[in-house]
């Protein structure tokens, strides 16, 4: 029996390997921009440097995207090629001697091979890999040598990027201590393209945790913010309310996001009289809470404030110098007398709605929903609903005679 190779030829790196009596032989890896070079420069490279010939090989198997490239023996030798994930899978089964696993290979990009006894399935990837690293290291680090990386790694602290519970509250919450990251990864083989969110702490940066209370800071900007303003919007009461009408829309949302940004800031703020007609923060307080025990009763004692015009349900928010377009969530404004929920709130707690319209992916309703039309109405009585599908929400309708008016925004809407 003679020595067989195997080549996997990849987007930036050849990784060439011979197997001989089951025993792995010197691996090797040679970079090159093209693959073809890559490929002939890492074979003759690896046959000279291990003092092996022509005659002692016994086939060449080759693997990977540049594979493609290669339509002829590999200098007339017994050429195959095999697929990459059932290579990755075949030889971590190996290695490792499990019999059930799940096999990461980061390259250019990053695949995932799901190994389950004699199956194998590749089950997800993304074009982030350890072709990115090296890329942004050698941008930011001045150095695309990997080992110079990793030690450089090492003396860094996943502290600086982690986000803990102790930077959003200064108690420990049930079952997790100050020190439990709040970093969430979503995995490709969870759905879409993977996610990963962290928050950055910029060095010497101080942090200094919020004092304890029955809120945190950032909700007492916002709740004496609105008191404030509420005291403002007070002192106007008995006179004519200004008229709103379209053209004013981008000036008010622009005035409602300043007014948000000097809340979060603590600083004085400035009311929308617009939009709010007669309507004073007491009373809109007053129509959020009856519309919330009949439509959100999970939400009806939680803390809200009245902001340009709006009625808001805020979050815990640092104080910055970032222009904020929104911290927390506007649940509606009162017209003509009446709560009119926004779409945000159909969207943020749509899933705690005690009136749904619930649709499937399937189901033409769904088309016809998110192209603004009216649907029939099958699961949700008169009123404010939620649509939804398969469970996840979708904006905001209401029932009246059967049928759901359509009120998902226009500009989200299928043409």
């Amino acid at each position: 029996m003679g020595i067989v190779i195997g080549i996997d030829v990849g987007g930036s790196t050849t990784k060439i390997v011979g197997v001989e009596d089951k025993k792995i032989k010197n691996p090797m890896f040679v970079k090159a921009t093209d693959p073809v070079t890559s490929l002939f420069g890492a074979f003759g490279k690896y046959i000279y440097d291990n003092n092996i010939s022509l005659s002692n090989i016994e086939k060449v198997i080759l693997t990977g995207v540049g594979s493609a490239y290669i339509d002829q023996p590999l200098y007339g030798l017994p050429t195959a090629k095999t697929d990459e994930f059932l290579a990755n899978g075949l030889g971590a089964q190996y290695n490792t001697g499990l019999d059930s696993l799940l096999v990461v290979s980061m390259g250019t990009g990053t695949s995932f091979v799901k190994v389950q006894g004699s199956t194998i399935e590749h089950i997800g990837g993304l074009g982030i890999g350890g072709g990115t690293i090296l890329g942004l290291s050698k941008l930011l680090l001045k150095t695309h040598d990997f080992h110079q990386i990793a030690s450089l790694a090492e003396h860094g602290s996943l502290n600086d990027i982690d986000l803990h519970i102790r930077d959003i509250t200064p108690h420990p919450l049930p079952g997790l201590p100050l020190d439990v990251t709040k970093v969430r990864r979503v995995w490709p083989c969870q759905g879409g393209e993977g996610h990963f969110m962290a928050r950055l702490v910029k060095a010497g940066t101080p942090r200094a945790l919020p004092a304890p209370g029955e809120y945190s800071p950032e909700e007492q900007l916002w709740l004496e913010a609105a008191a404030q303003a509420g005291k403002k919007a007070g002192k106007g009461k008995g006179k004519p309310a200004k008229s709103f009408d379209k053209a004013d829309a981008r000036s008010a949302r622009r005035e409602a996001s300043r007014s948000c940004h000097e809340a979060v800031q603590g600083r004085n703020t400035r009311t929308r009289d617009a939009g709010a007609g007669e309507a004073t923060p007491a009373q809109s307080l007053a129509a959020w809470q009856e519309f919330a025990a009949r439509y959100f009763p999970a939400l009806a004692q939680r803390p809200a404030v009245v902001h340009g015009g709006g009625v808001l349900l805020p979050v815990p928010f640092p104080q910055t110098t970032l222009h904020v377009l929104r911290a927390g969530v506007f649940v509606g404004n009162v017209q003509k007398g009446r709560f009119v929920p926004e779409h945000h709130l159909f969207t943020a707690f749509g899933a705690q709605c005690a009136n749904r319209e619930e649709l499937t992916l399937t189901d033409p309703r769904t088309v016809e929903y998110l192209s603004g039309r009216e649907i029939e109405a099958r699961t949700a009585a008169d009123g404010w609903c939620c649509v939804t599908v398969d469970g996840w929400p979708l904006g905001g309708g209401k029932v009246s005679g059967g049928r759901v008016k359509n009120h998902y925004p226009k500009a989200l809407r299928l043409l």
